[in-house]
Order: C-alpha cells, then structure tokens, then sequence
C-alpha cells in the first residue's frame, strides 16, 4: 500500500538524518538534524494514523477518466 511505502520513506529519512547528525561536531547543525528526523518521525506516525483517510482523500480528489470524459475536460486542465 502507497501509505505504508511513505512511512518507510520517512523512517529512512529520519534515520539518514540521526546519522547525519552523529558526524557533526556543531551543536547547531546537530540539533538541526536531530529536529529535522523528529520531524520525519512524527510524520510517519501521523501517517500511520491517518493512513485511510488519506487514502480515502486523494482517491476522491482524484477525477476518474470517466468523471473527465462527461465534463469535457482532460488530466491537465
């Protein structure tokens, strides 16, 4: 499922950031990177939490072919 492909992403994100801050010795830059895979993480769990509706959202928002074939309209307008 296109959700649970997202969260891995932010997992990784956020674990290339953990390791990224490791190697620096500026604590600003760390900190940065350390709230940037806070970030990632929280995402992850709000997507995870969210998950279906979300889902459920984009494939509303989405026109089918059908629905833009009645209108007229094509994909790009």
């Amino acid at each position: 499922m296109a959700g649970t492909q997202l969260v891995t992403g932010y997992r990784l994100n956020a674990a290339n950031c953990f390791d990224l801050a490791k190697e620096f010795p500026d604590p600003e830059r760390k900190l940065a990177l350390l709230d940037m895979a806070a970030a990632w993480l929280r995402l992850a769990e709000i997507t995870e939490e969210f998950n279906e509706a979300l889902v459920v959202d984009r494939l509303e928002a989405r026109p089918s072919p059908n629905r833009l074939a009645r209108s007229g309209r094509t994909a790009k307008d």
